[in-house]
């Protein structure tokens, strides 16, 4: 049995030979056989081909080749189509209309939004056990959530314990809860789960109060394969499609240290808001025709993820939003000139109070003042009635269902960003005198707005399809 030094060296000298084998002009012709001395065949390849001993040769060393893993694309070099209009300015400075708020906690994001599943949850038990038996009138997540985006229009920013879930103090937001399970149950049983519902609220806030006072989770970013940038704190994990990730940090203004925690607390924010189609927008042919024909400059009702026009949008949650351009509530904006696109949540009472707002503003004011409303056609309620009826209702257009849609209210989870409409829409034109003289309503002007709000999810349908076909 060779001695283990002398089988090392035999071994190194067959690994030479092999490597040797792949030379120009080396010619073993099958001298490297079983039980061969391969030290002597190495000693006059080296003598025939004048090669020192000690020095080593030119032969290609070949290694093992490993599967290369794909390396995950940077997030900040994705490249992506701009959909958005980052360079468009209204009459306002966007840096010095709102304050940035307080750097958020992403421990209590996460817990706000596993306390708003908790009481979506707990509403469509207690609806079903005390319902009348009809399984399709029980509601979903639409009640909820319009309790939750009632409140927007209802309280005021100052008197909120919590920026998200309401408490049960308001009586009219309330009534408004008690009048939707209404149409599910008698009233009684109705007043009963509000009140319940306010309470869970209020336990829920005060245990937010709590979560507050304790350290904050670090937040790490990844980009994905997938096309999606993953937004993580501890075992919660949220995700934004890469041309959203992009178009929200061209828009962030404050510290770069800080955008990652930001960015998380935006996202979770709006993921307790289920997609009820409540926050749809229209897509970006619809807003290049209204700036060229209307000047219109800014959004009343949008959200950093869906607004068009990035330097100045009105959203829901100013302590979030502000820091990526939003001025705040709609309900505390009081311009005095300009042209602006308001397309605001499906809800009657958020719809009703707007209009209200807006004839305020338009008779406040000598100087041009236009609102382009967005809102479904719904001419038996009362906030459809209040808008149309306007004294400043200069013109109203009417789209089918099946020739317009919208972009999806959670586009920027979504790998498809476009939905026809589910209903028939409204457009309508609220102007004062001064307004209507400089932002003219024509009949060419109206026929480039329809022909852009025809609906874009075929044609996103077939580039998808077209993509997957060629392996992308």
């Amino acid at each position: 049995m060779p001695l283990p030094g002398r089988q090392s060296a035999r071994r190194r000298a067959a690994m030479q030979a092999m490597q040797f084998s792949n030379c120009i002009g080396l010619q073993l012709q099958g001298a490297v056989t079983a039980g061969a001395d391969l030290d002597r065949l190495l000693l006059d390849w080296r003598s025939s081909h004048n090669v020192d001993a000690d020095m080593p040769t030119n032969c290609p060393v070949v290694r093992e080749r490993r599967p290369v893993s794909p390396v995950p694309p940077s997030v900040d070099s994705v490249a992506v189509d701009r959909f958005w209009d980052d360079t468009t300015v209204c009459c306002h400075d966007p840096d010095t209309c709102v304050g940035i708020g307080a750097l958020p906690n992403p421990s209590v994001e996460i817990s706000r939004q596993q306390a708003i599943s908790r009481m979506r949850s707990s509403l469509s038990k207690w609806v079903k056990t005390n319902g009348n038996g009809d399984a399709n009138a029980v509601p979903d997540n639409e009640v909820f959530d319009k309790w939750i985006f009632t409140r927007q229009a209802l309280c005021n920013q100052g008197d909120m314990r919590d920026p998200m879930i309401p408490c049960g103090h308001n009586a009219l937001l309330d009534e408004t809860l008690i009048g939707d399970l209404s149409y599910f149950m008698d009233p009684e049983p109705a007043s009963h789960i509000a009140r319940r519902l306010g309470q869970l609220g209020r336990q829920s806030v005060n245990a937010l109060t709590r979560v507050a006072d304790q350290p904050s989770g670090q937040v790490a970013v990844k980009c994905n394969p997938d096309g999606h940038v993953h937004v993580k704190c501890g075992r919660t994990v949220t995700k934004v499609s890469s041309s959203h990730y992009v178009k929200l940090k061209s828009m962030y203004r404050g510290k770069p240290s800080e955008f990652n925690t930001r960015l998380f607390a935006l996202l979770m924010r709006y993921v307790a808001l289920s997609d009820t189609g409540m926050q749809a927008a229209c897509n970006e042919d619809v807003f290049r025709v209204l700036l060229a024909d209307f000047d219109v400059r800014m959004e009343c009702f949008a959200s950093p993820m869906n607004c068009h026009f990035t330097r100045q949008y009105c959203s829901a949650f100013p302590d979030v939003d502000t820091v990526f351009g939003s001025r705040g509530s709609f309900f505390a904006f009081r311009p005095v000139s300009g042209s602006f696109h308001a397309n605001p949540p499906f809800i009657d009472d958020i719809i009703e109070r707007m209009a209200r707002h807006m004839d305020e503003l338009l008779a406040g004011t000598s100087q041009p003042l236009s609102f382009i409303v967005v809102v479904p056609h719904r001419a038996k309620t009362s906030a459809w009635k209040v808008l149309s009826s306007s004294v400043h209702n200069r013109y109203h257009l009417l789209l089918k269902q099946k020739a317009h849609g919208f972009c999806e209210g959670a586009q920027h989870r979504r790998s498809s960003r476009f939905k026809v409409s589910s209903c028939d829409s409204s457009i309508i034109f609220l102007q004062n005198d001064p307004g209507a003289h400089k932002y003219k309503v024509t009949d060419e002007r109206i026929e480039r707005l329809r022909l852009a709000f025809a609906s874009r999810q075929a044609s996103e349908r077939e580039q998808q399809y077209r993509k997957r076909k060629r392996g992308l």
